[in-house]
C-alpha cells in the first residue's frame, strides 16, 4: 500500500511517460503491404506497354522521315548523294526475261537511279504501247538515315534500326484503251511526262531476313521527263528531269 499512495502522489509527468506507445497493428501492416504490392504490379504492367508504344513512334518518325527524303531525292533526279552508300545495303531489281539482280557497294548515284528505274516503258516501234519493264519493284534494304548518332557508321548497322524499301515508278494513267489518232498522241505524250512514285517501307527486318508486317505506303505525282543513262553490264539508270519534258 505504501508503494500505491508513493506512485499517486508521483508528478503527473512522470505518470503521462509510463503510459503505453501508440503503433500500428501486425493487421494494418498487412493490409499496407498489399497495397503497395497491388500498386507495384500495376505499374510493371503498364511500362511495357508505354515502351513499345514509345518504341512504336519512333519507328513511324523514322520510317516518315526517310520516306520523304527519298521521294525528294528520286523527284529531283539527284546524282550526288553519296552519303546514301552508308545506309543502303543492297538493292535488288527483277527485269522482264533476266534473273533477279542484287546490287551492292553502290554509288549515290547508282541508289537514286536504280531506285527510279520504271515498272513500265513506252516502245515507240510498238504504236507507242506499254512495255513491262520490270516485275516488280525495286527493292532496297536500307538502314534508318534518322535517329540515334551511336547506330551511324558501318560498324554499328547490326544495332541500327533496318527496313525494306520498295520503289514502284508507274505511268500516271495506265488505260488509253479506245483511244486513237490525235486523241491517242496527246495521251501518250501525257503519260511520258507524268508518273506517280510509290514507296511502301516495310519494317523490322527480322534477324534471318524476313521482313515483319509494319507497313507505310508514300505516293507522289511527279512531272517531267525520266531519262536513263546506259550502264556497261548493268541495267540503266534513270533519273527524272523536272524542268525538261519529252515528245513521243
Amino acid at each position: 500500500m505504501k508503494t500505491i499512495k508513493q506512485s499517486q502522489q508521483d508528478p503527473p509527468e512522470l505518470r503521462r511517460g509510463q503510459k503505453a506507445q501508440a503503433a500500428f497493428t501486425m493487421v494494418e501492416i498487412a493490409i499496407c503491404l498489399a497495397i503497395v504490392a497491388f500498386a507495384m504490379v500495376v505499374i510493371m504492367g503498364v511500362l511495357p506497354a508505354g515502351m513499345q508504344v514509345q518504341r512504336n513512334n519512333r519507328e513511324d518518325t523514322l520510317i516518315n522521315l526517310d520516306g520523304s527524303y527519298f521521294l525528294e531525292a528520286i523527284r529531283s533526279g539527284a546524282q550526288g548523294m553519296d552519303d546514301l552508300t552508308n545506309y543502303v545495303d543492297a538493292i535488288t531489281l527483277r527485269p522482264v526475261n533476266t534473273a533477279a539482280r542484287t546490287y551492292t557497294n553502290l554509288t549515290g548515284r547508282a541508289i537514286i537511279g536504280l531506285l527510279s528505274t520504271p515498272r513500265y516503258v513506252i516502245n515507240p516501234a510498238a504504236n507507242g504501247q506499254w512495255e513491262t519493264n520490270l516485275l516488280g519493284p525495286v527493292t532496297a534494304r536500307v538502314r534508318a538515315l534518322s535517329g540515334s548518332a551511336a547506330e551511324k557508321g558501318r560498324q554499328n548497322r547490326q544495332f541500327a534500326f533496318g527496313y525494306q524499301l520498295e520503289s514502284e515508278i508507274l505511268p500516271a494513267s495506265e488505260n488509253y484503251n479506245g483511244l486513237t489518232g490525235t486523241n491517242l498522241t496527246q495521251w501518250l505524250s501525257g503519260a511520258t511526262n507524268t508518273y506517280e512514285a510509290r514507296l511502301v517501307l516495310r519494317w523490322p527486318i527480322r534477324p534471318d531476313g524476313t521482313v515483319g508486317n509494319n507497313k507505310q505506303t508514300l505516293r507522289v505525282l511527279l512531272t517531267g521527263n525520266l531519262i536513263y543513262m546506259t550502264v556497261t553490264n548493268s541495267l540503266p539508270w534513270w533519273f527524272f528531269q523536272s524542268s525538261q519534258y519529252g515528245q513521243n
